[in-house]
């Protein structure tokens, strides 16, 4: 009988503790924590065995602490009272302040809030908010201002999958966001971390001698200061896997530790006649980590800061003691913390590309330590790269074979030189060497400004794959991979690798040649709409955004394409000019190929009028008509729009993009008969300009599709329209509360259609069944 020792139970149960929390996150409801619970409670009563029997307790208290957390210690959604009226509030800004243009000449800052205290009462739960600002003031970080606000619910996307920004707000407990419609009075900062940070970021911005690479890179490393890296330079680093880089982590602390511990020895030499070894080693370790601590805070206090200081304290802990510093116990200490601290961080991308980061590293060095000099670190990086290819996918949407070379070059760069230099010419600068600091920063850009020379190189794009892919299919390949670089045998290798092979052919969903499939995209204040039919896709519309900074279609519809292997499209549909309608067609990240581009005025390349009364024939029983568009009488846009129904297996789909009232009668007295449909794209999101009751009378829809923002300033729908579609009998399915649609038929298929905020709802987000 295996025997363990006491640190080997704690390990199990910590194990078990860490997975406990990672499960329960998935629940649907509270109710599923009782079932799992009592359930834990009869099979731990059964097992004898004392190392299942903690296995199951460390389950348990996991499962146990997510359930106690979310009941009592935070809050999951903002309180009522809170939302759409008037609050003044004191607050702090946390976080640098992201400027950009808006609509009409307006200059936009996004502010991170934490509030001090505001003039609800009910509303002192809320502690940290995000809010948008288009007065004439200039928030700084750490600012101080008294303002008034209106809040909404903090709620993002959700596209066959859980609401990721619900999840990072439930997760950052910032819970609302809104509108800073005035500031009273404002306070810069004078003193603090966030002090520091901000003189530091705005000394770096006057280096004239830096580029703007180089500026932003710098910025990013020393204070975590992201916002002037070049788009261009943040997309390609993304694109050859080393943006992790340019995020302040474990190398960064580990650097400013080894640098604070070679200070400490050298100040604490002097008194070794008078202090005992023992002191001075404590002396000097509390040194190091309090030092490690500022600059973490420095940094903002992110979460890969955090796992490097907890695992840096362990490991100073541990040495002190006299107890074993095994890395893989370091690692899972530090995350036991992290979730014991707060559960809902596993919810945040930071949390798997951190920790599993890490994981990885420590794994592929355990397995490949049988190799040793420059062939263990070429090995090491591909297992490390290869590993963490599917976290790519999950969260940045592709992966390139040229992150192996590119990881090989840029981490002994990074570490030996870009990173050392940064952080030195820092210290100088703090110690008023304000020539060495310069000096120090302009040997540090040297590798970046021979990056930025390769950023038009067309190399740079081979061998990209762009795709998605669900966590826990990427969880699975990054564990078969590590265990394909274990010595197996070559019958086991070979039964892996066609487990791998054969989880990557089942991941799509066959456009299949008699059925069909329409997506309606959760996009917020847009449209964008795939129909799948006869072997053919057709997307309707782009999604919005905002013009030059924001395109929604990027991390909403891009991603399904991807998911489906989508890489060219037979038509892509722009309904009129409206940027809500198009705007990922001009995102920079925008790279699907297509057929013909179907649009009012038959601009661009491939380009076709969108002709009414023409009618295409997709197979026997799949047709297209297109029943209006180009330049309208009226003059406007939204009644130029391109107007399309499709008739497939005994059954139809009318797309009404944007018209008004004047063209849909023009439709009716024309179409009549022919505008009956089963699926109704209800026009102008919802707007009492469209869908009249005339049309509803011809169209005589089963389901109403209304595609509009959670909460929109335009208040669409209209309860007008809301009304006329109940008259006449539809079933109104509104993206702002069912997310994402997915409606599917066939030859011998009825209609059914699937919402993902009902299936993919957790105990953490609102759950919207309808």
């Amino acid at each position: 009988m295996t025997r363990f020792a006491p640190k080997d139970y704690a390990v199990i149960v910590a194990l078990n503790f860490i997975f406990g929390v990672l499960v329960a996150l998935l629940w649907r409801e509270f109710e599923a924590f009782y079932v799992s619970l009592c359930l834990s409670g009869l099979l731990l009563y059964f097992f004898r065995a004392m190392a299942l029997r903690l296995a199951l307790f460390g389950w348990c208290v996991g499962q146990f602490w997510v359930w106690v957390y979310g009941q009592w210690l935070v809050e999951l959604s903002p309180p009522s009272v809170c939302l759409n009226n008037s609050l003044t509030l004191q607050a702090k800004v946390r976080d640098f302040v992201d400027q950009y243009p808006g609509y009409n000449d307006t200059s936009v800052q996004r502010v991170e809030l934490d509030i001090v205290s505001v003039s609800a009462p009910d509303c002192a739960v809320l502690k940290r908010i995000r809010v948008y600002y288009t007065g004439p003031r200039t928030l700084s970080l750490g600012d101080r201002i008294i303002g008034r606000v209106t809040l909404r619910p903090e709620r993002g996307f959700a596209n066959f999958s859980s609401d990721k920004r619900k999840a990072q707000a439930v997760a950052l407990q910032r819970l609302a966001t809104g509108r800073l419609e005035f500031v009273y009075s404002q306070q810069s900062a004078s003193r603090g971390f966030d002090h520091w940070r901000y003189l530091l970021a705005q000394r770096i911005r006057n280096q004239a001698d830096l580029s703007e690479t180089a500026k932003g890179v710098i910025a990013a490393l020393v204070v975590a200061d992201k916002r002037y890296i070049p788009d261009v330079f943040q997309q390609t680093s993304l694109r050859l896997g080393v943006g992790h880089v340019l995020v302040i982590s474990g190398l960064h602390i580990a650097l400013v530790a080894g640098l604070a511990g070679v200070m400490a020895r050298t100040m604490l030499r002097p008194l070794c006649w008078f202090v005992p070894f023992g002191v001075r080693q404590y002396l000097g370790d509390g040194f190091v980590l309090v030092t490690a601590m500022a600059y973490a805070l420095l940094a903002g206090l992110s979460l890969p800061t955090q796992r490097a200081v907890l695992t840096l304290g362990f490991w100073l802990l541990a040495k002190n003691l006299g107890r074993d510093g095994q890395p893989f116990r370091l690692f899972g200490w530090a995350l036991v913390i992290c979730l014991a601290a707060n559960p809902f961080s596993a919810l945040l991308p930071a949390f798997w590309l951190s920790f599993g980061a890490v994981f990885m590293v420590l794994t592929s060095s355990a397995i490949l330590a049988r190799f040793a000099g420059a062939r263990a670190f070429i090995l090491g990086h591909v297992a490390i790269c290869v590993a963490m290819w599917p976290a790519s996918l999950v969260f940045f949407g592709q992966v390139s074979v040229l992150s192996i070379p590119a990881n090989i070059v840029a981490v002994p760069v990074a570490s030996l030189w870009l990173v050392p230099l940064s952080l030195l010419g820092t210290v100088a600068l703090l110690l008023g060497f304000s020539g060495a600091n310069a000096a120090l920063w302009s040997w540090a850009a040297l590798p970046l400004d021979v990056a930025n020379h390769l950023l038009d190189a067309t190399w740079l794009t081979l061998g990209v794959w762009q795709g998605a892919m669900p966590i826990g299919l990427a969880i699975l390949l990054s564990v078969l991979w590590m265990l394909l670089l274990t010595p197996l045998r070559p019958v086991w290798r070979a039964v892996l690798m066609a487990l791998v092979a054969l989880m990557l052919s089942l991941r799509s969903m066959p456009n299949s040649t008699d059925k069909a499939r329409l997506w309606v995209f959760d996009v917020g204040q847009g449209s964008s709409m795939l129909l799948q039919v006869a072997g053919q896709s057709l997307l309707f519309d782009m999604a919005g955004g905002l013009p030059g900074r924001v395109y929604h279609f990027d991390y909403t519809a891009a991603p399904i394409l991807h998911s489906l292997n989508i890489t060219s499209l037979d038509t892509i549909v722009l309904s009129h000019q409206d940027f809500d309608h198009v705007g990922g067609f001009y995102s920079p990240n925008f790279n699907f190929g297509w057929r013909r581009l179907v649009s009012p005025d038959g601009n661009g390349e491939q380009g076709q009028f969108c002709r009414p009364g023409l009618v295409e024939h997709w197979g026997p029983e799949v047709s297209l008509q297109w029943l209006s568009g180009g330049v309208s009488i009226a003059g406007s846009d939204n009644d130029s729009s391109c107007v399309l129904k499709v008739n497939a297996y005994g059954h139809s789909v009318l797309f009404m993009a944007d018209v008004g009232k004047q063209t849909e009668r023009d439709l009716v007295s024309y179409w009549r008969e022919e505008l009956a449909a089963d699926i109704l794209i209800v026009g102008h999101h919802g707007s009492d300009t469209s869908t009249s009751a005339t049309l509803l009378k011809w169209a005589k829809p089963r389901y109403a599709v209304i595609s509009a923002g959670f909460n929109n300033a335009f208040g669409h729908p209209s309860p007008a329209v809301i009304k006329r579609l109940n008259i006449a009998g539809a079933t109104i399915l509104n993206t702002s509360h069912t997310g994402a649609l997915r409606f599917e038929w066939g030859r011998n298929d009825e209609l059914h259609w699937l919402a993902t905020r009902a299936r993919w709802a957790r105990f953490w987000q609102d759950n919207y069944s309808s």
